[in-house]
């Protein structure tokens, strides 16, 4: 018997090697069709680079990657959530930028806190959050420690740093494997309590 469709809050959800074989044009033709509102040349432009990045940073890489993920509790959308192991990566792309402002560096921690306190898959989790400011000249150096609730600050980086902080945070993260195709469709009204 076949159950009905798994619900996935994502418009794009692939394993990491099926993504890596897919062409660019297929992932953003599932991400336009997707797209409820009429499509500028800015975001279609900002997909195609995040895209370009994505594939070079994840580059013989295990997991399991959600493109423009519904946050929880805020109405808006994750530019890409990274399953890798025990670990969840939401990664903000902000294309084109020079310097890491505090305004998305905050955003990039609003979402890690989100889906560690309203994405029931996630409340478990150790939460890496990624800042890329695509243009930047400087990157983190190193992951900070963990707060007592499992997420750390944002990780800020450059387009070609990504794939470090992601294989940084891969070594650091520890813990049960997260079954991807449940945190994907996992509720998102789910309130942790502690």
């Amino acid at each position: 018997m076949i159950g009905p469709p798994v619900r996935v809050s994502a418009y794009y959800s692939a394993p990491v090697d099926r993504f890596l074989t897919t062409e660019p044009y297929h992932v953003l033709g599932a991400l336009a069709s997707a797209h409820s509102h009429d499509l500028d040349v800015e975001q279609r432009q900002a997909w195609e680079e995040e895209l370009l990045i994505l594939k070079e940073a994840l580059t013989a890489l295990t997991g399991t990657l959600f493109l423009e993920f519904d946050v929880p509790r805020l109405g808006s959308r994750i530019d890409a959530v990274l399953i890798c192991g025990p670990a969840v990566f939401p990664i903000e792309f902000k294309c084109g930028e020079s310097h890491h402002r505090p305004a998305d560096y905050n955003q990039a921690w609003d979402y890690a806190l989100d889906l560690k306190n309203f994405h029931a898959r996630s409340h478990e989790a150790s939460i890496f959050p990624i800042l890329v400011a695509t243009q930047a000249q400087a990157a983190d150096d190193a992951w900070q420690p963990a707060y007592p609730d499992g997420v750390r600050p944002p990780y800020r980086c450059n387009a070609r740093h990504l794939r470090r902080a992601l294989l940084e945070g891969v070594a650091q993260s520890s813990g049960r494997e997260i079954d991807a195709n449940a945190w994907g469709s996992s509720s998102a009204a789910t309130i942790r309590l502690s």
